[in-house]
């Protein structure tokens, strides 16, 4: 199961508190941050998928911020970093867990951008959820040849 990005992703947010006199260099640096990201994760997955292992891809999650304006800005800032996620897991036909859709509320997290306990659980069900639906969909997996 990877979960990668979100470091990659905080790693970036002073690029949300520059100063910039137009929209559009804003969107030009993220952009290009996340082309970069972009370009860095399908080289893990190709490694990854190479093992011959089953793998699983979690996008990155958009945290629990104290002011709806940080959560507006950052779950923005996070979408092309995600879309490359998405994308890329795609070209690989692997299976996605949505953890912006897993850890949805206040109490899914311990504090803005880590998961709780509850979170934590929740993660590990879809996770499960995800292995159970792999394995009724290739029967074969598991068995000795």
């Amino acid at each position: 199961v990877i979960s990668s990005g979100g470091n990659a992703a905080l790693g970036q947010q002073s690029l949300l508190t520059d100063d910039v006199s137009l929209g559009s260099e804003i969107l030009f640096a993220l952009g290009a941050a996340a082309r970069e990201f972009e370009a860095e994760y399908r080289e893990l997955l190709r490694t990854a998928t190479k093992s011959g292992l089953p793998v699983i891809v979690c996008t990155i999650y958009n945290g629990n911020f104290p002011s709806i304006e940080t959560s507006i800005v950052t779950s923005t800032a996070l979408t092309p970093f995600n879309d490359a996620i998405i994308r890329a897991a795609w070209e690989h036909e692997l299976p996605i867990i949505d953890l912006r859709t897993i850890c949805n509320r206040p109490e899914h997290y311990a504090n803005p951008i880590e998961p709780s306990t509850e979170g934590s659980a929740r993660i590990a069900e879809a996770i499960l959820r995800t292995i159970k639906r792999m394995n009724r969909s290739d029967p074969t997996k598991g068995k000795k040849e």
